[in-house]
């Protein structure tokens, strides 16, 4: 139960940790979107999430993501939704949307509604490399949304077509020391786009590589840099491409932002 410890100067539950009122959470179809659509993209802010369930109270559907977080008293026995803590470390993380990932309780409760997937591909690394990776992914799949004319596919459904992984050999000259060697490429993530013309539909797909800022143009090093990932995408780009299946377009998109933490 919430005590008075438990909140801040405000009256409010504090943010960084669950605290259950006792009240009873029953899901409901849009929470399941909102659970489904994480477990594709990976970590997604409260805005996201509202956007991607459409037209709605804001007020009631923000409380209901904060009810998700902190109430455990559910049918899968504890709470669907958590806060990760990396959020909370920024100087003007009280003034940034609540970044939510799904608890084990909400990776049971995905399933049981048949809504998992074990090809879904995340993005390794740190949390807000994830993070970056699943903003990028959510915002090309919110702007095909307001389109008529295009769709958007996530990577999984590519993946468990081919059933492969979103990983591939690739043997290159290792520009960083010259040497030849082989070694897995494993992109960000992948997604697609379905264009629907008159001619009927044609598709494009799309490696991500999300960086911020973290990475070195060159490393002497046996390390991950630019120089290498665009030797191994130039190398291993036409054979990832028929690793998956696909005969349409593959392309690689590269996102790089400044470092901010």
């Amino acid at each position: 139960m919430v005590t008075r410890k438990d909140k801040d100067t405000l009256g409010r539950r504090a943010r960084m940790r669950p605290q259950s009122t006792g009240k009873r959470i029953r899901l409901t179809d849009r929470d399941l979107l909102w659970m489904q659509k994480i477990h594709e993209h990976g970590p997604l802010s409260s805005e996201e999430l509202l956007a991607l369930s459409g037209p709605q109270n804001v007020g009631r559907a923000q409380n209901r993501l904060t009810d998700l977080f902190n109430e455990d008293n559910t049918a899968h026995v504890g709470a669907y939704l958590t806060r990760p803590l990396q959020q909370f470390q920024t100087i003007d993380a009280r003034y940034k949307h609540i970044i939510y990932s799904l608890t084990k309780v909400g990776e049971a409760a995905l399933r049981e509604a048949g809504l998992w997937s074990d090809w879904v591909h995340h993005a390794g690394g740190p949390f807000w490399h994830q993070r970056l990776t699943a903003e990028i992914t959510v915002g090309i799949e919110l702007e095909t949304r307001a389109r008529d004319d295009r769709n958007f596919i996530a990577g999984w459904r590519v993946l468990e077509r081919a059933q492969v992984k979103l990983r591939y050999p690739v043997t290159f000259r290792d520009p960083n020391t010259g040497r030849v060697v082989t070694k897995e490429l494993i992109p960000d993530q992948l997604y697609g786009i379905e264009y629907l013309t008159d001619d009927g539909p044609k598709y494009r797909f799309h490696l991500v590589e999300a960086d911020r800022g973290t990475e070195p143009k060159t490393s002497e090093q046996d390390r991950k840099s630019m120089a290498r990932m665009e030797a191994m995408y130039e190398t291993g780009l036409e054979g990832l491409k028929k690793h998956l299946g696909l005969r349409a377009p593959l392309i690689l998109n590269t996102e790089r932002v400044a470092e901010s933490i």
